[in-house]
């Protein structure tokens, strides 16, 4: 089995163009991003523990650094990080095959998924017509797509308009999207943000995690 190897960007807007149409699906552990690094540069090993993402641990996290020289690699090992041109990626990896989390992210395959998932939802949200500033849900799914929650992680500040929200999701699910999608990628759709509400509301949770 091969992984994706594509680069990425860690958020997709959806919906329709309306200011009261517009809401957001990341990830809830999207990376930041950081400064380009020579891709062809030997990654050196961070000292981490690999994260389980799968039930059944098939599926885990890692974390390698790159070093954009020997030299930076050195400072990086000598404790002077500031001045080391040094970067952590994670990798999602199956088995022993691993690929950076942003190249799966950024993959053709991924997106049509997320599009989905966000069409869907978006026509099952009687609020999406709403100029209201907006709410922030995390939805944790299984890995077949089933619900298993959906938590306000910031409210609108109308509890209607945040009901909603909950509601608009328990309509959409189960996502059973995921369930066709590879490992890699599926265990990255089984925790995901919804914002719900304008372009301000909307562009104000892209960088959050």
């Amino acid at each position: 089995m091969s992984l994706i190897r594509t680069f990425i960007t860690s958020c997709v807007v959806l919906g329709s163009l309306g200011a009261a149409g517009y809401y957001i699906l990341v990830s809830a552990e999207a990376d930041r991003g950081g400064p380009a690094l020579d891709s062809s540069l030997t990654p050196l090993p961070v000292q981490e523990d690999e994260e389980c993402l799968s039930d059944d641990c098939w599926v885990y996290r890692i974390y390698q650094l790159h070093c954009a020289s020997a030299a930076d690699a050195r400072r990086h090992a000598q404790g002077d990080v500031e001045n080391a041109r040094c970067r952590k990626e994670a990798y999602i990896c199956v088995v022993k095959d691993c690929a950076t989390e942003r190249e799966i992210r950024d993959s053709a395959e991924f997106n049509e998924v997320v599009d989905q998932i966000g069409d869907r939802t978006w026509h099952n949200w009687e609020g999406r017509m709403s100029s209201h500033r907006g709410a922030r849900v995390r939805v944790t799914l299984s890995e077949d797509g089933e619900l298993r929650d959906a938590e306000i992680l910031r409210s609108s500040g109308d509890n209607d308009f945040d009901s909603q929200a909950l509601a608009a999701i328990e309509r959409s699910a189960p996502y059973h999207e995921i369930r066709q999608m590879a490992p890699e990628m599926r265990v990255l759709l089984t925790r995901i943000n919804l914002s719900f509400g304008g372009v301000a509301a909307a562009s104000a949770t892209t960088g959050d995690r």
